[in-house]
């Protein structure tokens, strides 16, 4: 995959052990096992996934998993984790949560726009406001999806973006 190896912020490591890692094969193998998988994965739409809840977490990666125009390449828990995997693995897509510590998802998605203008934000949260949707594409979002339709939405979200994920 162009030479990039699948990374997911050191800081999540560990409490990926238990939850998203058994999702991602952290348990059996670690790491190295998950990025002599990736490599052999199919080309995609390059997606970041950014949640501070080891649940929502979870649950995104496993839509993105279903995707099959999407490629998995990174998770954070929060802003200023993804800022730092984005100029790594130089995602096309990052579905990013709005409320998490250190750096929450509207100054991510404000300094993503700035630092990695080629990828796409979409902000995927609970607070499904006309207020915050247009707070969120002020600050340079490209969508907005409610965490409870993602695995609807996402597929046309998507489309809309990327047309046919070419």
């Amino acid at each position: 995959m162009n030479g990039r190896a699948f990374q997911v912020h050191r800081s999540i490591i560990g409490p990926l052990e238990n939850g998203l890692g058994s999702f991602l094969g952290l348990q059996h193998g670690g790491l190295r096992q998950v990025q002599e998988r990736e490599a052999t994965m199919r080309e995609g739409i390059k997606t970041l996934v950014v949640d501070d809840s080891s649940v929502a977490l979870s649950a995104m990666c496993s839509v993105v998993a279903r995707q099959q125009n999407l490629t998995f390449v990174g998770a954070a828990r929060n802003g200023l984790e993804a800022l730092a995997l984005a100029k790594t693995t130089h995602p096309d897509l990052v579905l990013l949560d709005l409320e998490m510590p250190v750096m929450g998802g509207v100054e991510a998605t404000s300094c993503l726009a700035r630092d990695c203008p080629d990828a796409r934000v979409v902000v995927v949260t609970v607070h499904n406001t006309p207020r915050v949707r247009s707070l969120c594409y002020d600050f340079g979002a490209s969508g907005f999806i409610a965490k409870e339709s993602l695995n609807d939405e996402l597929p046309a979200v998507v489309s809309r973006l990327f047309g046919n994920g070419e």
